[in-house]
């Protein structure tokens, strides 16, 4: 090749990488990206030819397909007179909690759902005892079973569960299951999903992963993070629990392969709630054409016509990457805020945003007892180290952190002061909080809150606390390790 030749393929070479660099950083301010995640883009497009855009046209940014995002138009405008127009379906807000109503309409505004009292919330504390009283009321049902997980694995119990499933749906049941096609993705293409659809359940992919049409296609990684079982609009079931069965130190299974999940069961009002998000998602994320029309639910709701068998007041506070709302956040952020006493968090995934570290600073300054467990042993190292970035600066504040040593601890919650507790889906990550499709659910009541940290006291019980001292003479090799996960964590 001559000289000429070979600088004429250079020069357009540079052109087109110039013209995907500055194409790559119009679209980060355009559409709003966080400074460091705009740095990010620009740099891994600039030393990475080609790949680094094309990397940013499949994971670069949050929204879902164009046609996806005027369904979540839609549903919402369904949802918001839901909660705009009352808090309640059987008259004001009860006395006792008045002290939290900023707090419960901010809630119910970001979800626009709304609060229910008169539920009754037990806590399952183990993966064994979720999965029993799951198998046991889905044996009951007599109309109708929604389920939605983003990882179904089956095996050993789970494999009794499909049967109870095949079985309700052979009886007349109407059994429906949501499945995120990436964490479902070899129970979807398996012999077992055919046979519980033989049986008369309806399975759907939600969030397929398809390559090539932009316009139609999601971004390539978002995820369907729930996990929900609806039982007849009257029981229902939510937490961390895949369905996936877990192991156990008798098996054999490495520490960070004994996940350590708990779930909370559902009684009265707050079911029909859960009914209705999952009916919203089964409309928007999949092909499903068979879900309720919303005003079905509000009709229910509002009229009364649902038992209240407890004295618990909740509100499902659900996200997703719907825009820039980031529910979650404002979530945790006014939760952290409103300690005055004592704050708790449990998470499997501690990367937090600049402004969750600033409340729990802030929290610690005021002297809330500010305490984060989280396991030692991650099954995403790179989330494990970008976390670690904010230790010291949380261990210099008073903050406790815990390390839980008896296995992969995937339980997420948050208690604070003995009487407000947040369980449900949520990770504090990057990828929970702007991207994953999440609920929590927030509970304002002392009894339940107790037994909330009760359970956490089993899990400090296999834990051990970080000295500060000793966490600053970790080696250099350990502190670049933390920062270029931190600075990697925003692309993901």
């Amino acid at each position: 090749m001559q000289t000429t030749e070979w600088n004429f393929w250079a020069n357009l070479f540079m052109l087109a990488q110039f013209v995907m660099v500055l194409i790559v950083g119009m679209r980060v301010m355009l559409t709003r990206h966080p400074p460091g995640s705009s740095f990010a883009w620009l740099l891994i497009t600039a030393s990475l030819p080609i790949a680094g855009f094309l990397l940013y046209l499949f994971i670069g940014e949050r929204p879902l397909a164009r046609f996806r995002l005027l369904r979540v138009k839609r549903l919402l405008e369904h949802y918001y007179p839901w909660a705009k127009d009352r808090l309640l379906p059987y008259g004001p807000l009860p006395l006792p909690l008045n002290e939290y109503e900023p707090l419960l309409r901010l809630s119910t505004n970001l979800a626009r759902l709304p609060l229910t009292v008169g539920n009754r919330v037990t806590l399952l504390p183990t993966s064994q005892e979720a999965f029993e009283r799951i198998l046991e009321d889905i044996r009951k049902a007599e109309r109708q079973i929604e389920l939605a997980y983003y990882i179904w694995e089956s095996g050993a119990i789970v494999d009794d569960i499909e049967e109870a499933l095949a079985d309700a749906a052979r009886r007349g049941v109407y059994v429906r299951i949501l499945c995120d096609d990436f964490g479902s993705s070899s129970f979807l293409r398996s012999p077992r999903r055919e046979a519980l659809e033989r049986a008369g359940v309806r399975i759907w992919r939600v969030l397929p992963i398809r390559f090539g049409n932009f316009r139609m296609s999601d971004r390539i990684d978002l995820r369907y993070h729930r996990k929900l079982v609806i039982i007849d609009e009257s029981v229902a079931y939510t937490g961390s629990l895949n369905m996936i069965a877990p192991k156990s130190a008798a098996s054999g299974a490495a520490p960070q392969d004994r996940w350590i999940d708990a779930m909370i069961r559902i009684e009265g009002p707050g079911t029909v709630v859960l009914s209705a998000l999952w009916e919203g998602d089964c409309g928007l994320l999949s092909n499903c054409d068979e879900n309720r029309d919303v005003n079905a639910y509000m009709e229910l709701f509002t009229n009364g016509r649902h038992e209240q068998p407890g004295d618990v007041p909740l509100v499902c506070v659900h996200s997703g990457p719907y825009g820039n709302e980031d529910a979650s956040v404002h979530l945790i952020l006014r939760v952290i805020s409103s300690a005055r006493r004592s704050l708790t968090i449990v998470t499997p995934y501690f990367v937090p945003t600049e402004t969750i570290v600033s409340a729990l600073l802030n929290a610690a300054s005021t002297n809330v007892r500010v305490r984060i467990i989280v396991p030692r042993l991650c099954d995403s190292r790179i989330v494990t180290w970008g976390g670690r970035r904010f230790f010291e600066e949380l261990l210099d504040a008073g903050i406790e952190i815990y390390f839980y040593e008896d296995g992969m601890l995937h339980t997420k919650a948050i208690t604070v002061d003995d009487e407000v507790s947040v369980f449900g889906t949520v990770n504090i990550d990057t990828r929970s909080l702007h991207l994953n499709f999440e609920h929590s659910m927030l509970i304002v009541n002392r009894a339940f809150t107790a037994e909330l940290n009760g359970l956490f006291a089993g899990y400090f019980a296999g834990s051990f606390r970080l000295d500060p001292a000793i966490w600053k003479k970790r080696g250099l090799l350990a502190r670049l390790r933390e920062g270029f996960s931190y600075l990697a964590s925003p692309l993901f």
